[in-house]
């Protein structure tokens, strides 16, 4: 099949999406269906992430990893699996990483309960 100018081949192009992270400050888990889980907007773009969460004498209170996920990020509720303990209220400090995208974002995540 021939467009109006007799051309009949086709070219595919491939937009890869942007890497950046969209990272909220804070998290309230509380259960009021408010802010109750730590939601990292785009991350599914990073398979390969890296997530660690340390606490203020830098303890590793939780990590999650996409290469054992197979990429699947599952948002955040405050509660340390190391630890097996809901955390307390406070600031921690977090870092995401990915090889593949050769990108780090770090900061500090405040959790608040009431």
């Amino acid at each position: 099949m021939s467009d109006s100018y007799g051309c009949d081949s086709t070219r595919s192009i491939s937009v890869e999406e942007g890497s950046e992270l969209k990272i909220p400050k804070g998290i309230s888990p509380n259960n009021d269906g408010k802010n109750d889980v730590w939601q990292i907007e785009g991350i599914y773009q990073w398979s390969d992430f890296e997530l660690t969460v340390f606490n203020s004498i830098n303890e590793l209170v939780y990590e999650q990893k996409g290469k054992e996920t197979a990429g699947i990020y599952t948002p955040w509720n405050g509660f340390s699996t190391l630890k097996n303990q809901t955390l307390e209220d406070g600031e921690y400090f977090y870092s995401i990483h990915s090889k593949n995208k050769k990108r780090r974002y770090t900061g500090v995540l405040i959790i608040k309960s009431n």
